[in-house]
């Protein structure tokens, strides 16, 4: 990266202005899809709890229908990678105080059995939170008790990851970002234009240029500077005319007398003297060629001024 490249960078109004806008449209879209994608996950793995506890349901009431010896030999057939079950005569040790989400799987599950073959059920939802968009583990326990042999039934379900943000998500906040930085590059140069123009013309008549007026339209912020900068070049530019017009009428003014003086001077008897005031209307003659060459090179300059003015981008 050059060093001018950096100096633009970081020191134009354009390119400050794109940068903050594209910064900030691109973080928000990073905070809105977060967002969405948290919610997403939050309600699709509510959905997978509630249908997990159906299953788990459905497979308790078959426990309930079989013989206490083929309930061992049950849970390993059905026992997978996301459901294991298991069959006990004690129950765990320490107490679990449901919270509101795990107390609706928990009575979710009662309403799909026959309440006189199961006691009350306990539910435990154990989640390992892990940064956004990256995969988190969430299990489900539930253990309830059957009335007939007063056997423990314990099933675990792990919920399968939840996919990442899918492509069209992205894609559509990545040409979001792109197409608000180019908005913002295009009003950057809707507004850094005429300030360059305005640096340029002021740059102009700083060294006595004559510039043409310049163009009053845009925001009308821009239209008063516009207004309020071609006011005062009008003034300077008469204020330099009428100081070259008198510079010129000066110097015209002090030929007349100093060539008067000139030849009264050379009838001057004595020669000393006659030499000083020669000497003298010499040094006053260059003076006032030096003063109307200063106003013809005025005149001569604003006669030959660029008809338009230049942009400066």
């Amino acid at each position: 990266m050059s060093k001018a490249f950096r100096m633009w960078l970081f020191t134009t109004l354009r390119s400050q202005f794109v940068a903050v806008v594209t910064a900030s449209v691109a973080l928000s879209n990073v905070g809105v899809i977060a967002i969405v994608e948290t919610t997403r996950q939050r309600e699709l793995q509510t959905e997978r709890l509630t249908a997990a506890a159906e299953r788990i349901a459905s497979v308790f009431r078959y426990f309930s229908s079989i013989p206490r010896t083929q309930r061992y030999s049950a849970v390993t057939t059905l026992s997978g990678n996301l459901y294991r079950y298991s069959v006990s005569t004690t129950r765990p040790t320490g107490d679990h105080e449901m919270d509101k989400e795990e107390n609706r799987l928990a009575l979710h599950l009662e309403s799909r059995e026959p309440r006189h073959k199961f006691g009350s059920a306990i539910a435990r939802v154990t989640r390992s939170y892990a940064p956004i968009f990256a995969d988190s583990q969430t299990v489900m326990e539930i253990t309830q008790t059957l009335s007939s042999s007063g056997d423990l039934l314990l099933a675990r379900f792990t919920v399968p990851t939840t996919p990442s943000p899918t492509p069209e998500i992205l894609l559509a906040g990545a040409i979001c970002t792109v197409l608000t930085g180019a908005a913002a590059a295009w009003i950057a140069a809707r507004v850094s234009r005429p300030l360059s123009s305005l640096a340029f013309a002021a740059n102009e008549v700083a060294r006595g240029h004559t510039v043409p007026r310049l163009k009053s339209d845009g925001p009308r912020d821009f239209q008063r500077t516009a207004d309020a900068f071609n006011t005062m070049s009008e003034r300077v530019g008469r204020t330099l005319e009428t100081h070259q017009r008198l510079l010129a009428a000066v110097g015209h003014d002090l030929r007349t007398p100093l060539a008067a003086m000139r030849i009264s001077a050379e009838f001057v008897d004595d020669g000393i003297v006659r030499d000083q005031l020669i000497e003298n209307l010499d040094e006053l003659q260059s003076l006032t060629e030096r003063l109307l060459s200063a106003a013809w090179a005025g005149q001569r300059h604003d006669a030959h001024r660029p008809p338009r003015l230049e942009r400066v981008l």
